[in-house]
């Protein structure tokens, strides 16, 4: 059962919104995030992502996307079902 879970506050993901939506142009480190108060940067990118922020990570550092920016759709889903040949029974050469 569990008695924890590991989530960042609201008041969490609006500092880092806040950090990436000041930076503009510049890029912001998780150092950065850290050091203006962000307990837990990773997630709360993670949660902006997936509360439908554009987020561009680069070598140099994360940017905020622009808002009419499109995404890029999903990948076409994998096919369940792998299709393999059967081996012919009437073509074996046997005696």
């Amino acid at each position: 059962m569990l008695t924890l879970v590991a989530s960042t506050s609201d008041s969490q993901t609006a500092l880092g919104l806040q950090a990436l939506r000041e930076s503009g142009s510049e890029p912001m480190t998780y150092a950065k995030l850290r050091s203006l108060g962000v307990m837990r940067p990773a997630a709360v990118i993670y949660e902006l992502e997936l509360a439908g922020h554009l987020i561009s990570r680069r070598p140099e550092g994360l940017r905020l996307g622009e808002p009419e920016a499109e995404a890029k759709p999903p990948p076409p889903p994998r096919p369940r079902v792998r299709v393999r040949q059967r081996d012919d029974p009437g073509t074996a050469d046997g005696p």
